[in-house]
């Protein structure tokens, strides 16, 4: 039996994507916050898939980030993963990424 199926992100997500909000990403032991971080998620609207909402794991320092005035950022993503596995006899899906990078306007 497969524990991991990874999808097709460009046909899955699309491949531009609107920056919504940023939270540092907890590690968990024994079910319970360490209080230590090991990352990012970065939460995003996929706008070619209805502006639908993913969250993508990114490890290490904060790439991208939001201030008070900005609304959302048009970002994309270095390496980006999407895997399927079943949890509590549900479908889940996680997004991971080696890098995210604001795209300026022109």
């Amino acid at each position: 039996m497969f524990n991991e199926i990874y999808l097709d992100t460009d046909k899955t997500v699309g491949t531009k994507f609107l920056l919504t909000e940023v939270k540092e990403k907890a590690v968990y032991e024994n079910g319970k916050p360490t209080g230590a971080y090991s990352g990012y998620k970065y939460t995003v609207s996929c706008m070619e898939k209805g502006l639908k909402q993913i969250n993508v794991s990114i490890p290490g320092t904060q790439q991208v980030s939001l201030s008070a005035s900005d609304d959302f950022k048009e970002v994309s993503f270095k390496d980006l993963t999407l895997k399927a596995f079943i949890m509590n006899n549900r479908i889940q899906f996680s997004a991971s990424a080696t890098g995210i990078t604001e795209i300026k306007e022109k």
